[in-house]
């Protein structure tokens, strides 16, 4: 939670940001992507109630943010870690955080 707002407030200005900076790359790719976040942000916040919320946010943010990251600079990953990243935006669209363990720097996968 942000400055004292509620739960639904925070996902909303999370889903918000992640969502401007994807439109704002000049893909037509992402900027579609990023009316589905909107979509799905708002869809969340429909069926949820604030403590859930909370613990779904946490669920989603490590796969979503590492996945993002590749994306965004893809020079700095490897192409394993890229090709992973799909799987990774994918489990934390469904709130599997474990996604974002084949990102991991360091670590083996299999």
């Amino acid at each position: 939670m942000v400055d004292g707002h509620g739960v639904a407030w925070s996902w909303h200005q999370a889903v918000e940001r992640m969502a401007g900076q994807l439109a704002s790359l000049d893909n037509p790719l992402l900027a579609t992507w990023a009316s589905d976040l909107r979509d799905i942000g708002r869809r969340v916040l429909a069926q949820i109630d604030p403590p859930m919320a909370a613990t779904m946010a946490a669920g989603m943010t490590p796969p979503l943010a590492a996945a993002l990251a590749t994306w965004l600079f893809r020079g700095r990953f490897s192409v394993e870690e890229r090709e992973a990243s799909g799987a990774a935006a994918v489990l934390g669209l469904a709130f599997v955080t474990e996604g974002a363990f084949r990102l991991r720097r360091g670590i083996p996968s299999g």
